[in-house]
């Protein structure tokens, strides 16, 4: 006598192995989205900070804003977000030239998000 037994449906054992594998898919899907949105967000926080530095920079070959030795800082308001702004000035080996770092972080998360160097003239006027 043979032993017949109809399935209609799964087993539990069936069903929490594949919650299991749902679940597992589902955490590994989250991470891959968390971590494109987090790029996403630094690459979008390094365009605008590139745009304040040069815009800062643009100001000093421009003669607008004299290239005094030293350091300044300021803010800048941008795409909705206040950026922080620190200027270095130093001389170059050519003393009619002076070098000007500009670094740029957004006021919420304090990090350095771009930086500038280039060189400007000393004496321009405006």
């Amino acid at each position: 006598m043979t032993n017949h037994h109809n399935r209609n449906g799964f087993t539990l054992l069936e069903v929490l192995i594949a919650l299991t594998v749902t679940a597992i898919a589902m955490t590994a899907a989250f991470q891959v989205i968390s971590s494109s949105s987090g790029s996403q967000r630094k690459l979008q926080d390094g365009t605008f900070a590139r745009w304040v530095a040069e815009t800062e920079m643009a100001n000093m070959q421009l003669g607008l804003v004299k290239p005094a030795v030293g350091e300044s800082s300021g803010e800048t308001f941008m795409a909705g977000r206040t950026w922080h702004w620190q200027r270095v000035v130093t001389v170059a080996a050519d003393p009619t030239l002076r070098r000007v770092h500009v670094a740029v972080s957004a006021e919420d998360t304090r990090e350095t998000s771009a930086t500038l160097t280039a060189f400007v003239l000393a004496d321009r006027q405006k």
